[in-house]
């Protein structure tokens, strides 16, 4: 398995660890419509 490397990797690699970040949680307020039951829990779609 080939490793990649590019010009600056330490400097990119600490930059990005002082970059804020937060998780993003769901808001049922915000959300365009409730979601299916049957969707989200592992269900196939079926097309035929």
């Amino acid at each position: 398995m080939p490793i990649l490397h590019w010009l600056n990797d330490d400097e990119a690699r600490k930059t990005s660890s002082r970059v804020p970040y937060r998780l993003l949680e769901a808001d049922a307020n915000l959300s365009y419509q409730s979601p299916s039951p049957a969707l989200g829990r592992g269900a196939s779609i079926s097309t035929s």
